[in-house]
């Protein structure tokens, strides 16, 4: 196991979300059975968009 792994995560952007809508749904079958992933019980790309725009309105740390 490496030692002293460093990384940072940045702030969601409005840009993000339809990046993180195409990741669930255009992910090819082999790719979501991999994760365990069942693309019959995905919402809709709207819905999709509900969430993160959600958390956009939050200020930062007030979100689990």
């Amino acid at each position: 196991m490496a030692d002293n792994i460093n990384f940072a995560v940045r702030t969601l952007e409005l840009s993000d979300i339809p990046n993180i809508v195409s990741y669930w749904l255009e992910s090819s079958p082999t790719d979501l059975a991999r994760m365990g992933a069942d693309a019959t019980k995905f919402p809709t790309a709207e819905q999709l968009e509900i969430s993160p725009l959600c958390q956009l309105s939050c200020p930062v740390g007030d979100f689990a």
